[in-house]
């Protein structure tokens, strides 16, 4: 018996081939568009550290000049009684500035759109994301939560994501008009009551929530002792959520690309069996390691991770 060398079988591989080379296809798309990007998301409060997608046109802005409170939607919508009501959503108190751009000469919505995910994920916190018809009604997002007509479109088209970055809530919405023009709307709130001194962090239905997206969570890839006890209580709150854990890392100094998968699965499986050890069944929660074979939007894989995704 070989020692050392990772056990991969015709099925695991037929399984995961089609999906590593999709991420590398999308990954080395996003990765020349952030090359391209020179401009950063601007309000009132200076730039935030987000750029924006190749060619995107701004043609409407908008922005305050004194604080507010603005109502912030961490969920799919829906009208009740006449009213647009979202599945959760949270009140912020601060200065709000608006952007509607055209992106020229790109129908993919779902490429712009991973293009800011990518961005959220890794210089802030990712509190809810939802795409197609799963966001409910375009005609509320474009009319109701955004107030620019221009946004309404097909529903199978759009795409949603907040989060935090930097003190600022980023509101991101992506559509496609029946034209085939493609829109971003970003709504930067800067938060007047949280410290600036520290980081904005998620609070445990915060990150309840982002698990439950399909944009899931990232983690390092050896998480604190409060992102542990997170994760489990996320997982006992909510017996229906059932997570994929996959592990990214970089190749180390002679290493090949297989050690480094199976190490990155190692990681994956030892906050598994943290998991495991806090009473979560097995059968929830299943490992995987792609080493680096999934990098971020600007090619960087050095600081590992964990993604904990949703399985469907």
């Amino acid at each position: 018996m070989v020692i050392g060398r990772p056990r991969v079988t015709h099925r695991a591989v037929a399984f995961l081939l089609p999906v590593l080379l999709s991420i590398a296809c999308s990954h080395l798309v996003l990765a020349a568009a952030a090359a391209e990007v020179q401009n950063p998301v601007l309000t009132q409060e200076g730039a935030v550290p987000m750029a924006l997608y190749p060619r995107a046109q701004l043609v409407d802005s908008a922005e305050e000049q004194t604080p507010s409170n603005h109502r912030v939607m961490l969920g799919a919508l829906e009208k009740n009684n006449g009213e647009i009501t979202p599945e959760a959503s949270r009140y912020v108190q601060g200065i709000r500035s608006r952007h509607t751009y055209l992106v020229a000469d790109e129908q993919r919505t779902s490429l712009v759109f991973d293009f800011y995910v990518e961005q959220l994920q890794r210089l802030g916190q990712v509190l809810f994301q939802c795409g197609g018809r799963e966001c409910g009604s375009s005609n509320y997002w474009a009319n109701g939560v955004f107030e620019r007509r221009i946004l309404y479109g097909p529903e199978q088209f759009q795409h949603y994501i907040v989060g935090l970055v930097e003190g600022h809530y980023l509101a991101i919405y992506v559509a496609q008009r029946a034209t085939g023009q493609v829109y971003v709307h970003i709504d930067a709130i800067k938060d007047e009551l949280s410290n600036t001194s520290q980081p904005l962090t998620l609070d445990a239905y915060g990150f309840l929530l982002a698990l439950r997206s399909t944009t899931g969570s990232r983690l390092d890839l050896v998480p604190s002792e409060s992102v542990k006890i997170m994760v489990v209580n996320a997982l006992k709150s909510d017996l229906t959520l059932n997570l994929y854990i996959v592990g990214h890392d970089a190749l180390r100094s002679g290493e090949t690309v297989a050690q480094a998968i199976q190490r990155s699965e190692a990681n994956a499986k030892d906050f598994q069996l943290t998991l495991l050890r806090a009473g979560i069944e097995p059968s929830r929660v299943q490992v995987f390691g792609v080493g680096p074979l999934a990098p971020a939007v600007d090619g960087s894989v050095a600081a590992g991770r964990l993604m904990l995704v949703r399985a469907r």
